[in-house]
């Protein structure tokens, strides 16, 4: 029974990837998920603002920055564009402060500081 499910998957799956129509049906569903979840983001950016200097909100202007470098797994932008689930992104979110791109450019400067000393 598992292998019938098997094998029906298979050809499924190669008749959608045979066929242009639903190629482009599949590609238009895929960039939609992926604005709505960038949009999702966006507005976790907006509401909390800079965590840092407290004066920047507009979400194009704020980063993600992970609090320790070695819980980082993948960057929130590379999980947005291949498709990563909300849950797993909400996860690596959970790691992160959400800082404008000066004061995330300030905090590297320390840490690069911290590390030559």
């Amino acid at each position: 029974m598992a292998s019938d499910r098997k094998k029906y998957m298979r050809e499924y799956l190669k008749n959608r990837r045979d066929d242009p129509e639903k190629r482009k049906q599949d590609e238009a569903r895929r960039v939609k998920r992926i604005e709505e979840k960038k949009r999702w983001v966006d507005s976790h950016k907006e509401l909390c603002g800079c965590e840092v200097c407290k004066q920047e909100n507009r979400p194009h202007c704020l980063d993600f920055h992970h609090r320790k470098r070695k819980d980082k797994d993948v960057d929130i932008s590379r999980m947005l564009s291949t498709g990563y689930a909300k849950p797993a992104i909400l996860r690596e979110m959970k790691k992160c402060m959400v800082v404008c791109k000066n004061c995330h450019a300030h905090i590297h400067w320390i840490e690069r500081k911290k590390g030559n000393d």
